[in-house]
């Protein structure tokens, strides 16, 4: 599936007006470079219709009216991201293929895939922006008969390997999540993967699946629909949306912080001054009041961390979940 933004650039230009707005600079210095001459696609290893299928389709029309291009978003479902990311690596470093990242493909990846991922997430990308972090709630299918993480520790242990849950994918957050939660609570969930948060969702709906850990943004509606019941959320903090959840702390789960988070990234060896329009027109999306209030109200928290800063948070999360997996002992063949 692919959605197309389609700006005028010339309209940009005179939207924008003289060369002392903020952040025109690096796009005169790409357009004078003759970047972008032609559509650019965005790759999203998630299928339609999960919380990164919506961030991705905001940010390509906001980046095809600033850089004056048509913006395709590219769902690439599969492996929990990694497939997609590996598919980017290897394409041309000139900044017509940029990537939509996840903690599954950077800060898990390398514990999670181990010898088989086809790409190294330091070496072989340049973090443009850390965009948004995606809190993760504990949710339950209305036929469970439980209403509280206890209750459900409870239920857990009379029926052990009863019980399961479904993740957007071997690896993915979600997947980490219930591992963890595992290995803390002495639970025996049983992992189900789906290519996806929509799909994992759908059967969560249906009660085919009792259980998922996904993200606030994407699983709250369905709780103040009735279709679902929240149990939790996995933040270490109570998520401003949904703040009568507890936390998984407060729910009785030792030190338990399991989150996801969504940021732009594009080859390493991508031009410099190509980096810095996407850096620029990246920081123009996400620090927008008409954004952040949009977001912040969907359940997303805002970030917008730049490349260093980015980077070095990647760094920290890639330790801090390499000892979660290891200690949990999740395998994901």
């Amino acid at each position: 599936m692919s959605y197309t933004a389609r700006p005028s650039r010339r309209r940009f230009l005179a939207a924008t007006g003289a060369a002392g707005i903020t952040g025109l600079a690096p796009f005169t210095r790409a357009f004078a470079q003759g970047y972008p001459a032609r559509p650019v696609r965005l790759v999203n290893g998630f299928p339609a219709g999960g919380a990164g299928d919506t961030i991705a389709r905001m940010l390509a029309a906001h980046l095809g009216q600033s850089l004056g291009q048509p913006v395709v978003v590219e769902n690439r479902p599969g492996a929990s991201g990694t497939i997609a990311a590996g598919q980017v690596a290897k394409a041309d470093p000139d900044g017509y293929t940029i990537y939509l990242g996840s903690a599954s493909e950077f800060s898990h990846a390398r514990s999670a895939m181990g010898s088989r991922l086809a790409y190294n997430p330091e070496s072989d990308f340049h973090p443009i922006r850390i965009l948004v972090r995606l809190p993760l709630m504990l949710v339950a299918h209305p036929s469970l008969s439980v209403s509280t993480v206890k209750q459900l520790l409870d239920l857990a242990q009379s029926k052990p390997g009863a019980l399961n849950y479904a993740s957007f994918g071997n690896g993915s957050t979600p997947h980490i999540a219930g591992e963890v939660f595992n290995l803390k609570t002495g639970s025996k969930l049983v992992h189900v993967p789906y290519k996806g948060s929509a799909p994992a969702m759908t059967d969560v709906l249906a009660g085919r699946v009792p259980l998922i850990f996904d993200t606030v943004a994407y699983s709250y509606p369905h709780v103040k629909a009735g279709a679902l019941k929240a149990l939790a959320v996995a933040s270490d903090r109570r998520v401003p949306l949904a703040r009568e959840i507890p936390t998984m702390v407060e729910a009785g789960v030792p030190d338990f912080r399991i989150e996801s988070w969504l940021g732009l990234f594009c080859q390493a060896k991508t031009p410099p001054f190509v980096v810095e329009a996407l850096s620029a027109a990246s920081s123009q999306f996400i620090n927008s009041v008409e954004t952040r209030s949009k977001l912040e109200g969907m359940g997303f928290i805002v970030d917008g961390a730049g490349p260093d800063v980015a980077r070095a948070f990647i760094q920290q999360e890639t330790v801090r979940m390499s000892k979660l997996i290891a200690d949990s002992g999740v395998r994901f063949e």
